[in-house]
């Protein structure tokens, strides 16, 4: 498993977190749904992506909050574009 592989695996896991919400809003904050972090530019998540990559080549370039950052962000990218799509769904529908 690479750095992109887990990144984008992340992402897809936050999308049906959005799905699990609605059904059981009383996990919100398991899933990350009340998490205030800022989602990061697309500047930021450049830097963060590449800063991974070397670390994942030259272990000893490897930070671990480079990496968990990283994936939490993709993890919140794909919640809130979950959560995004079931709200306008739903206005859709009315």
């Amino acid at each position: 498993m690479t750095c992109d592989s887990l990144a984008r695996r992340q992402y897809t896991a936050g999308k049906p977190g959005a799905i699990f919400y609605r059904k059981h809003p009383e996990l919100g904050h398991v899933l990350g749904v009340h998490d205030p972090t800022p989602a990061a530019s697309d500047d930021e998540m450049f830097s963060l992506t590449k800063r991974a990559q070397w670390g994942e080549r030259l272990r000893w370039l490897a930070r671990k909050d480079v990496f968990e950052t990283l994936m939490r962000q993709h993890y919140l990218r794909g919640l809130r574009e979950g959560l995004n799509a079931e709200h306008e769904t739903r206005n859709a529908e009315r």
